[in-house]
């Protein structure tokens, strides 16, 4: 007579506890409404201790690229004529400091240098100045400068200003007389650089604008275009889509509102004038973007966007005392998907975040205007022996290449 053996539908929590650590972010954030065991992980201790753990040891693209370096952009705390620098950091602890040359473009120049967004196939976007409109004799000049640069080889190619004669036109009507012209502001922000993989193209997106002083109780009114640059066409073109923006603020206080990661350009946008901030993801191949909002049930903190493990994550932070609260985005456009991982702190003496390393190291400014790191492994700070000036630092991972600027597109 054969015996059967009843088998058991039932799986042990020690087995689905150890199965659910290793899941995706985005598949576990699906995963909690099977059960109340699953729902509440996110609220057990030792669930994220094991999960932060099993992070770390994913891989992700830069975990075997041995030329895999860090940038650290700097503007000098003190003294006229001050200049930005660059250096190149490497080493286990990033011991080794070499500063490098600007492009010559920028050598005479003491505006501020930005860093759009992040690093692409060893290729730099770089941002100086902005646009200058002189209503009284109805012109404008863009004094702003943008350059690809590829450090490793010292190749940089002068991005074209182009044209915003349209929107200036409507602006300013033919016939516009000064006196009968309102206090007029204009901004240009370059929101993006990335790659598209689609057509073998680098591109840049920008955003343009002039708007009116305004009354306290007032909409603001405003002209604006966005547009994006190829660099197969060498040209840019208007854009035929409104998108949140973070143009209210200069070029060079962007550091850290916008990244590029898997084709698309993030940057942190407001919807409205007083609106809350979200996170805008433009995909650059079918230039179709998607918003999603943040998770301000946490509280309302200060924000710097970073990618960590090839995820978008935010790195929130508040002083007195000092505390970071890192949260990964499992799937773009689910505001639900946001994750806190991390909380770091109570820490001293630190000013504000301004990139991470490869190894999920946290760079910071501290209060004495120091560069320094914290490993998130060890909970170890580290000098890195460099000063620069508060909100104008910022650090981005870099992969060296030697592949030429024109010939990256085929």
């Amino acid at each position: 007579m054969a015996l059967t053996k009843k088998v058991s539908n039932h799986i042990p929590h020690d087995l689905s506890f150890d199965i659910v650590s290793k899941l995706p972010l985005k598949s576990l954030k699906r995963f909690t409404c099977v059960c109340k065991f699953w729902a509440n992980l996110f609220e057990n201790p030792q669930f994220m201790s094991v999960y932060r753990n099993n992070f770390f040891l994913s891989r992700s693209r830069y975990d075997d690229h041995q030329n895999s370096r860090l940038l650290l952009k700097v503007t000098p705390a003190y003294g006229y004529g001050r200049v930005d620098k660059m250096f190149l950091l490497s080493g286990d602890t990033f011991e080794n400091s070499v500063k490098l040359d600007w492009p010559p473009l920028f050598e005479e120049d003491s505006k501020a240098i930005f860093i759009v967004g992040s690093v692409v196939n060893g290729i730099l976007c770089l941002c100086q100045g902005g646009i200058r409109v002189d209503t009284t004799y109805i012109f404008y000049k863009l004094e702003q400068k943008v350059v690809l640069w590829n450090p490793s080889t010292d190749e940089f190619k002068a991005i074209p200003n182009g044209s915003f004669e349209h929107t200036i036109l409507k602006a300013f009507p033919p016939g516009s007389v000064f006196e009968d012209l309102p206090t007029i502001h204009t901004f240009i922000n370059i929101h993006g650089f990335g790659y598209d993989p689609v057509t073998d193209d680098y591109k840049l997106i920008r955003y343009f604008c002039f708007f009116e002083d305004i009354e306290e109780d007032d909409d603001p009114s405003d002209e604006s275009v966005w547009q994006i640059y190829s660099l197969k066409s060498n040209s840019w073109r208007d854009l035929e889509v409104e998108m949140p923006n973070h143009t209210w603020t200069d070029q060079w206080q962007n550091a850290g509102k916008s990244v590029y990661c898997q084709g698309m350009c993030h940057w942190w946008g407001y919807e409205d004038y007083d609106g809350d901030e979200v996170l805008v993801s433009f995909n650059l191949s079918d230039e179709v973007f998607i918003t999603t909002p943040f998770n301000y049930n946490w509280g309302r903190f200060f924000k710097h966007m970073v990618v960590l493990k090839e995820f978008i994550a935010m790195i929130e932070y508040e002083d007195d005392p000092f505390y970071f609260f890192i949260s990964i985005l499992g799937e773009i456009g689910v505001a639900e998907s946001w994750t806190r991982l991390f909380k770091i702190g109570p820490l001293y003496g630190v000013e504000e975040p301004i990139g991470v390393g490869k190894n999920a190291d946290i760079f910071y400014m501290k209060k004495d205007e120091e560069v320094a790191r914290f490993d998130l492994n060890t909970e170890v700070i580290e000098d890195i022996r460099v000063k620069g000036r508060y909100k104008c630092c910022q650090t981005v991972i870099y992969n060296e290449s030697l592949l030429p600027i024109e010939g990256m597109h085929g």
